[in-house]
């Protein structure tokens, strides 16, 4: 890594490595990755239980789900340059394209003769192809943008999915194989998100597919609820990895003095007129001047830099909560020779590696990059670097092993904090938060945040939805804090009673309305602590009540709703004033309603109404004589996607 970032700001334009090295560093590497593969080989629980287990399928549904969001925001992008981009009638005739960007089409085909044999035509597939390379006159063009964004709709909601996913996939690539003329980094992340996708089942949770196989097992008589079917993981963790290659990689080429030592860079980037989204210069002069934006140019330099640590801690952590052999998911142990040599094996690859880095930074590394402080000549760098290669690792292995040893409670409080989910993806979140209000970079932002829950698990699941079904305590109830402002109401309460008794004195309201003014500002200073604590203590919300008739199709057609239920926000309760099979809902107020009003109401509470029919809730928060037959025929609709019947 450090190698690598020394590296990262090379621009001689042509370095002549000596033979003898060159053959040195290539035969360091092959080295360093077949020790890797013999690690592996060593110790096949590891690889097991890393890449080829079964694991919950919702978080690769949220994939899904955010990555077809951002992929249909950027198809449909497109179509407002579509046909300078993509027709003939645009930048490029269809015959130049082929020319400039068909590669292997551009010497297998011709236009009068077709292809030279079948072979080549399969041939042809492993290249960088597409149709609009033979044809591209408008109406085709549509046509390929039609079905792309027709299968990435299916494939959001979940219908037939890993066919959607498939089209989607051939779709897309017609698109972007035809030009790279328009290309910027989101979309090189979008194609490799989309091709991991046609190896991931991201369609067994929060899909149309689980939802009808789920129905027609609690119809057909299932004495249990079908719990959802597991996925192989590895394609989410190749997500994983992928996401943290990006980051490092593009942490490490941040080098040079405006990342590391006068943290400028993002001051400059938000300068730039092609990359700002309006001109607030005097703005981000105040933010530089004052270290804001210096300090967050350092913090985001390093948390790019070693965003892998977040894959280290899940791997640790992982280690540590399943280690005992009691365990439900015990950890895979090698006998203690196995170990010790698979770990040796794994010493002599980085060995290597750190030997290779330090060819490279002799030929590649210009030492003008380095503070003055740290001026040496290019073989003294390199060797100081291939030391530090070689101490920072073992340095942390054995400060693990001593913390694990001495004080497990320290390493039990440090493996959450410093290499959490929290820690490392809450900062991602403010980054891209922060780029996509400042600056225009396309969808870089969204597809980046859609690779997120990838790195979730199921109980990081069910607590994000309990989280989002839940409500701020009120204050001084329960764990949540009396804030400064519910005490100033107290004590405004109180005098007021008293001066209007009469007991207080002249000379004493004016020191009372002193003191009232002095406790407002510092309530309004304080202010953003009241929105901490409603972030942080939170209750359950009033259960919305299904209420159903007891026979047993009617229980059954109620439970379909559970299927929906991700907040929890449901109870269920049987009566005999109510006709079979029919939907009645009490909510926490007291209202009632049924048939295809309860199912519209239900749109405020059902997240998965909100994917299906995005303007489900939306029309739910007008008021209630608002476009009452729109909301009735909403409420039908709701009711089919449901399977619920009118009464």
């Amino acid at each position: 890594m450090i190698a690598a970032l020394l590296i990262a700001k090379a621009k001689k334009p042509e370095v002549i490595v000596a033979p003898e090295d060159l053959q040195m560093t290539t035969v360091s590497l092959w080295l360093a990755v077949g020790a890797v593969f013999v690690f592996f080989a060593l110790r096949p629980g590891l690889w097991q239980r890393l890449f080829l287990r079964r694991v919950d399928p919702r978080p690769a549904a949220l994939v899904r789900i955010f990555f077809g969001i951002t992929l249909l925001w950027t198809v449909a992008d497109l179509l407002m340059w579509g046909r300078f981009l993509f027709t003939d009638e645009g930048l490029y005739l269809t015959d130049m394209a082929r020319q400039r960007f068909g590669d292997r089409l551009r010497n297998v085909w011709d236009p009068e003769h077709g292809f030279e044999s079948v072979p080549m035509a399969i041939g042809l597939l492993a290249s960088k192809w597409t149709v609009l390379h033979v044809r591209s006159d408008p109406p085709f063009v549509w046509a390929i943008f039609a079905v792309t964004m027709g299968a990435n709709v299916a494939m959001i909601v979940g219908w037939r999915t890993r066919l959607m996913t498939f089209i989607t996939f051939l779709g897309v690539m017609q698109i972007y194989n035809y030009s790279p003329i328009w290309y910027a980094g989101g979309d090189t992340v979008t194609r490799t998100l989309i091709f991991l996708g046609l190896f991931c089942r991201w369609g067994e949770a929060y899909s149309v597919d689980t939802w009808r196989r789920r129905k027609r097992a609690i119809l057909g008589g299932a004495t249990t609820m079908p719990a959802l079917r597991t996925i192989p993981v590895w394609p989410q963790r190749l997500m994983m990895l992928q996401l943290a290659i990006i980051y490092c990689s593009t942490g490490l080429l941040k080098s040079g003095s405006t990342w590391g030592v006068y943290g400028s860079a993002i001051y400059y980037a938000m300068s730039l007129d092609h990359f700002y989204r309006m001109p607030w210069t005097g703005l981000t002069t105040l933010l530089q001047r004052s270290g804001v934006l210096m300090i967050s140019t350092w913090v985001v330099h390093w948390w790019e830099s070693l965003f892998p640590l977040l894959l280290v801690g899940l791997a640790l952590r992982d280690y540590e909560t399943n280690r005992a052999p009691d365990s439900a998911r015990p950890w895979p142990f090698a006998t203690r020779g196995r170990r010790r040599l698979s770990w040796i094996v794994l010493a002599v690859g980085w060995v290597a590696f750190a030997f290779a880095s330090r060819i490279a930074i002799v030929y590649y590394y210009d030492v003008k990059y380095l503070p003055p402080a740290l001026e040496l000549g290019a073989q003294n760098l390199s060797w100081v670097v291939f030391a530090m290669l070689l101490l920072v690792p073992t340095g942390f292995v054995s400060g693990y092993r001593r913390l694990r040893r001495r004080a497990p409670t320290v390493l039990t409080a440090i493996l959450p904090v410093m290499f959490g989910k929290r820690l490392w993806l809450t900062l991602g979140v403010m980054m891209h938060v922060g780029i996509e209000l400042s600056m225009n970079v396309g969808t870089f932002v969204q597809v980046m945040l859609a690779g997120y829950p990838a790195f979730m698990g199921g109980k990081d699941v069910d607590a994000a939805w309990s989280y989002l079904g839940s409500r701020p305590r009120a204050e001084g109830t329960g764990d949540a804090p009396v804030t400064l402002r519910a005490r100033t109401v107290a004590w405004a309460q109180g005098l007021r009673a008293r001066a209007d008794a009469g007991t207080l004195s002249r000379s004493k309201a004016r020191w009372v309305r002193a003191r009232w003014v002095q406790a407002t500002a510092r309530w309004i200073g304080r202010w953003p602590l009241r929105g901490v604590s409603a972030l942080v203590s939170r209750r359950p919300r009033e259960p919305w009540v299904i209420v159903h008739a007891g026979d047993t199709r009617s229980m059954r057609r109620a439970a379909l709703l559970r299927c929906w239920d991700l907040m929890g926000r449901l109870s269920f309760e049987a009566s005999d004033q109510v006709a079979p099979e029919s939907l009645h809902l009490r909510e926490p107020g007291g209202r009632q309603s049924h048939g295809p009003h309860a199912a519209a109401r239900l749109a405020r509470v059902l997240p998965g109404l909100w994917c299906i029919q995005p303007w489900s809730a939306a029309m739910e928060l007008l008021p209630v004589g608002t476009l009452t037959p729109v909301r009735g025929l909403l409420g039908r609709v709701n009711l089919w996607a449901l399977a619920q019947r009118a009464p």
